[in-house]
């Protein structure tokens, strides 16, 4: 259900893109072609082309460059790799200097940004370009603006992006700490694991046995989830989703940040807590059963259901219960696990559109003998 959910997601988007957003292109000149990259943000004005070089060995290399509506040459092919904008409008492009490959940074205007000196560039996130220098074991990571200006020395063996003012790096012992954004120090690196802050906190691993056993730590490096976790999930008003592996099995519960075990880890399947409540399972697929419990953890649903599906942003989840018969019939829960939609249908997807007038909506279709019926989620 969730790569059903997934396509008519992207369907819905790019329906309600308006034609002046896809202008008409004019022929290019022999030997260029357009070419078209769906998951990139679209460059003003510019279409992405390419052209094939014959190398010394025979083969051909693609390069690639930009064109306008025209079919003009904008910026002739020069770059070696596949373009890609982020959301912000930037992209990271490669150039063979002296040999070598070399990155650097342009704008969605395809303006040279950062040009191609260095290793390795990343677009820019919280004013922060990381880029290294160096190769294999000499290559090191650092931090630059947008003017290039270098802020912080290429001294690690890895960064990564600013999260919360913090960013996660590792040294030549191959352990992580964080800095700040002046390069200070300000978490040690003692850890085999880290990643971003989110609302806080960061997971952070140390090595066992077999894995790296994680746990919560906030930005003063305090630890707020003891490392004796097989998996920790994303903090929810003040809750995270934890693992365990039990009798060789990885069971799910949650824990709240002063480190109290709120729900132990004994179910399949554990949701995160965004809505004031929590949905576990327990069982295999199709025969795992879900209930939804509340902050203390009392049951509040009072049927088994299955295949739950809760990738809904609005809270709705989609779910089945089983007839008479055994069969699966499918119906919708709202955040509070009242049924919205009754459980008599053969198929149900929950997908978001947007409106011209009325912005994002949740969309449900429902599929029953056959046919198929829509309607918009909070407008029964």
């Amino acid at each position: 259900m969730k790569y059903l959910y997934s396509s008519l997601l992207g369907a819905a988007l790019l329906l309600t893109l308006p034609t002046s957003a896809q202008p008409a292109k004019k022929p290019l000149p022999e030997g260029y072609q357009y070419i078209t990259m769906p998951e990139s943000v679209p460059i003003e004005n510019l279409h992405l082309i390419r052209c094939y070089e014959t190398m010394p060995d025979g083969s051909k290399q693609q390069r690639y460059g930009f064109a306008d509506d025209r079919g003009e040459i904008v910026v002739e092919p020069i770059y070696f790799s596949g373009i890609q904008f982020n959301e912000e409008g930037y992209a990271t492009v490669t150039k063979y200097i002296n040999g070598e490959l070399r990155e650097g940074l342009i704008d969605r205007t395809a303006r040279v940004v950062i040009p191609c000196n260095y290793s390795k560039v990343f677009p820019p996130k919280s004013g922060f370009i990381r880029f290294a220098e160096g190769n294999g074991m000499e290559r090191r990571y650092g931090y630059m603006n947008l003017q290039g200006e270098e802020l912080i020395a290429p001294a690690w063996y890895f960064a990564a992006d600013f999260s919360d003012g913090l960013a996660a790096v590792r040294n030549t012992e191959g352990k992580y700490g964080y800095i700040d954004t002046t390069g200070r120090v300000v978490i040690q690196p003692i850890y085999d694991e880290a990643r971003d802050f989110t609302e806080g906190c960061a997971v952070v691993g140390k090595a066992d046995k077999y894995y790296n056993q994680l746990g919560l730590i906030n930005r003063t490096g305090e630890v707020m989830v003891p490392l004796n976790c097989y998996a920790i999930g994303s903090v929810r008003n003040g809750r995270v989703m934890v693992s365990r592996i039990v009798d060789g099995k990885e069971r799910f519960g949650q824990m709240s940040l002063d480190g109290k075990q709120t729900l132990r880890c004994e179910w399949d399947y554990v949701s995160d807590f965004k809505f004031g409540h929590t949905w576990v399972g327990l069982g295999e697929y199709p025969d795992c059963r879900y209930v939804m419990l509340d902050a203390k953890g009392n049951e509040t649903t009072y049927d088994d259901y299955y295949d739950l599906n809760d990738s809904s942003v609005g809270g709705y989840y989609s779910a089945a219960i089983r007839d008479a018969e055994g069969n699966m019939k499918y119906g919708v829960l709202d955040q509070k696990g009242t049924v919205l939609i009754p459980f008599k249908y053969d198929r149900v997807t929950i997908y978001t559109h947007h409106h011209p007038t009325r912005g994002d909506l949740e969309r449900v279709m429902l599929e029953l003998n056959g046919e198929t019926t829509g309607q918009i989620l909070g407008d029964q």
